[in-house]
């Protein structure tokens, strides 16, 4: 049974593992020249004290690379509807379900199978794209400070995986009950997008509470590296927040104070309050949002299961 759904499945599987091989190469030849030149770069920056532009420096040359990395945002859900949306609805289209369901399999045991060994494909090819991402990743990590940044977040570490497999049972579910694997293509990749802009914009920034930070006026350079992810600022006047048009930032001519402009705000009492997520809570989100996707798809799965149940065959 395991021979027979690779074979159904090769062509997908095949167009992805090509994928998968040509950004494999192309990532980790242009990953190792990124890395030694960072290291050396580092050593050479910290040696002179004009480590500002390291990342500009590295990354300059870099614009085709680091389109086809954040092009990877769309990986999983790809590979996951591609591989889940034909996995029932191509059998009911063909009508080679009758055929299938009447045989010694159960519906049950042949509906798992499928979806367990191709759910498995799917995670595992997003996992690998978001290994080979985050390890090309670490010198713009280390330098930019954004990891924690949407788009960043999105494609890095274990939630790319999570993504594939929400994708995949959103395919198979939009199969079963549509029984048309174009049209299940189409609600699975609509579906899958809509969830993920709704968990990035309004979810993801709740999962804890935020944390807040009340800094005097100024580029705040110490506060970027930390790579906090900043969900927003606004200025506050000797404990009041300023709201609207309802106060104004004082704006003190160098005559009054005698000191550049900043300094001429936090004498005023002007404090810029950011509102943010620490780095420190990266992997909890990082935990929280994969087991957010995971979920989903087991409850698409079950509905699959017990929509697959009420089909005559």
């Amino acid at each position: 049974m395991s021979v027979l759904i690779w074979r159904q499945a090769r062509v997908a599987i095949a167009a992805a593992a090509a994928l998968l091989a040509a950004f494999a190469v192309v990532i980790v030849a242009n990953g190792l020249h990124l890395h030694h030149a960072y290291q050396a770069g580092l050593a050479s920056c910290n040696a002179s004290g004009t480590c500002a532009d390291l990342q500009k420096e590295l990354f300059h040359k870099e614009g085709t690379v680091v389109a086809l990395i954040n092009l990877t945002i769309i990986g999983p859900g790809i590979v996951g509807a591609f591989l889940g949306a034909p996995l029932v609805a191509r059998e009911m289209e063909q009508h080679t379900n009758k055929l299938i369901w009447t045989q010694a399999v159960t519906r049950r045991r042949w509906f798992l199978t499928r979806a367990a060994w191709l759910g498995l494909a799917a995670v595992l090819w997003s996992g690998a794209i978001a290994a080979l991402v985050t390890w090309w990743s670490g010198p713009l990590n280390a330098l930019g400070h954004q990891r924690f940044w949407p788009g960043q977040f999105d494609i890095q570490g274990v939630v790319p995986a999570a993504y594939a497999l929400f994708a995949f049972a959103l395919g198979v579910t939009a199969g079963v009950l549509a029984r048309r694997t174009v049209i299940a293509l189409g609600v699975a990749i609509a579906g899958f997008v809509g969830i993920r802009l709704l968990v990035t914009t309004y979810v993801r920034p709740r999962f804890l509470p935020p944390a807040t930070a009340a800094l005097k006026p100024g580029p705040h350079s110490a506060y970027a590296k930390q790579g906090n992810w900043t969900l927003g600022t606004r200025p506050n006047i000797q404990g009041r927040a300023v709201q609207g048009h309802g106060h104004a930032v004082p704006h003190l001519s160098h005559a009054a104070c005698h000191l550049s402009h900043f300094a001429c705000l936090a004498a005023a009492g002007v404090r810029q309050v950011f509102t943010y997520q620490p780095i420190s809570r990266y992997w909890t989100f990082q935990g929280i949002e994969s087991g957010i996707f995971l979920a989903l798809a087991a409850a698409l799965i079950f509905i699959s299961l017990l929509s697959l149940r009420r089909v005559e065959g």
